[in-house]
């Protein structure tokens, strides 16, 4: 299938009561968590112990959703994208303010900023890796408004962002850009679900779809975490929010299919760092920060958000060529772009490795230079370089009849802007899958 054609995504709508269904989630990511929320907020329409999320990983939010940057943009989309995005963006923030997120997940306003050394007049490098309909993250922070007057503006720079020959812009305030902290944001949905009643499971392998004589989903069969054992789960509805692994999955679940869901993965490695010099206070956004750099000499866009419990979290370094492992727990960073990051955070990061936490580390790294984390996250991305939220029809399930009732679905392929959007693909995926009225449009999300 052409990468510019669209698989209409209002077709065949689900005819099951949905008291009456069975919702499997298979990924338990925060694309999946964000569904489960919203279906399990909407009784009597469905019950939450008939949602069920499911798993492979050992350890959940291993990848991307645990390891990501946060960065939050409300219009920094392209058309088909943009009231997704918008709605997700005011999601987190009513989320926020409802469960205290600046304490539980780190969310908070962010001024965001442009900065260039270097470059030239005109000579931003383009970062089509981030796969903003044809920008990079760059490219869309320079565009959306600030100040430009031909200096270093230090006033208005992050204190901890080294600005020296160089030329920073403020792109946004708080009221359009905010951040927080991922893993955060998935352990307190987590929680919540559990709460409410919903079931999650890992890690769980899924085996394959069971059909009735007349080739009606039925359900799907697992095994447990060493395949030696297998069980039938009954099931109306099947959505896949694997992430990277969505391809895969939909592969393995429908082996008959001619369709291929056009999913690949984009990894991206990060260093969380330290500096004295980012010492935020409560409060709002003038403390927390995203920049979005080019620099001559780099072959990459150098990406930082200062958090609010300290750290300076840094990327840039995405390859499309880093082979996916088969679980999300078996991801292992590359030590030479991990030390591509080390070098840009002493040139970047004022005061990096001078003072900080001594004792503060994680993920087992010694602290010799404030580097408290480093990580890598495999992002599904697509080749049109948007999301897909569908459901599948019945003609690309290899003979699987789903329309006297439930359906098979699919959320993923966001690329950099996972968390961004997720409050909202989860939203709209509940909105689907019992049947109504999405909150926004999303027809232009359909399957490609």
């Amino acid at each position: 299938m052409s990468q510019n054609t669209t698989i209409d995504n209002t077709t065949s709508p689900s005819s099951t009561n949905p008291a009456d269904s069975s919702i499997i989630i298979l990924g338990a990511g925060i694309i999946g968590l964000s569904t489960a929320y919203y279906l399990s907020s909407s009784p009597p329409k469905v019950s939450p112990q008939n949602i069920t999320l499911l798993d492979t990983s050992p350890t959940l939010f291993a990848c991307a959703s645990g390891r990501a940057g946060g960065f939050l943009a409300k219009d920094w989309f392209g058309a088909a994208s943009s009231k997704l995005g918008e709605l997700s963006f005011d999601l987190h923030r009513q989320l926020a303010d409802a469960n205290d997120g600046r304490r539980r997940w780190g969310y908070s306003p962010s001024n965001s900023y442009s900065f260039e050394r270097g470059t030239g007049e005109g000579g931003r490098k383009r970062g089509d890796d981030w796969l903003r309909e044809g920008t990079s993250r760059v490219d869309a922070s320079s565009g959306v408004g600030g100040v430009d007057d031909g200096n270093v503006q230090r006033g208005i720079a992050p204190a901890w962002w080294n600005c020296e020959g160089g030329k920073v812009e403020l792109s946004c305030a708080g009221d359009s850009t905010a951040q927080l902290d991922p893993h955060g944001l998935c352990e307190f949905l987590l929680e919540e679900v559990r709460r409410r009643g919903v079931t999650v499971r890992h890690p769980v392998t899924p085996v394959r779809v069971v059909q009735s004589a007349d080739r009606r989903l039925e359900g799907l069969i697992i095994s447990n975490g060493d395949g030696t054992a297998e069980e039938v789960l009954p099931c109306s509805h099947i959505l896949i929010a694997a992430g990277s692994w969505s391809g895969r999955l939909f592969e393995k679940l429908f082996p008959t299919s001619e369709y291929r869901l056009p999913i690949s993965s984009l990894a991206g490695h990060s260093i969380i760092v330290r500096s004295p010099v980012h010492r935020p206070q409560q409060g709002g956004s003038e403390d927390h920060h995203a920049v979005f750099s080019s620099i001559d000499g780099l072959d990459w866009h150098p990406e930082a958000f200062s958090r609010v419990n300290g750290d300076i979290y840094l990327a840039g370094i995405n390859s499309a060529s880093i082979p996916l492992p088969e679980l999300a727990t078996d991801v292992k960073d590359n030590d030479a772009d991990i030390q591509k990051l080390i070098s840009a955070a002493k040139d970047l990061i004022v005061q990096f490795g001078v003072g900080g936490d001594d004792d503060d580390t994680r993920d087992g790294l010694t602290n010799e230079a404030n580097v408290i984390g480093r990580g890598l996250c495999h992002r599904p991305v697509t080749p049109a370089g948007k999301p897909v939220l569908a459901r599948v029809p019945d003609a690309l399930l290899g003979g699987l009849n789903t329309k006297a009732g439930g359906g098979v679905f699919v959320a993923t392929g966001h690329g950099p802007w996972g968390i961004s959007m997720s409050l909202g693909t989860g939203k709209v995926m509940s909105e689907m899958i019992l049947g109504g009225e999405a909150t926004v449009d999303v027809s232009q999300l359909g399957l490609q």
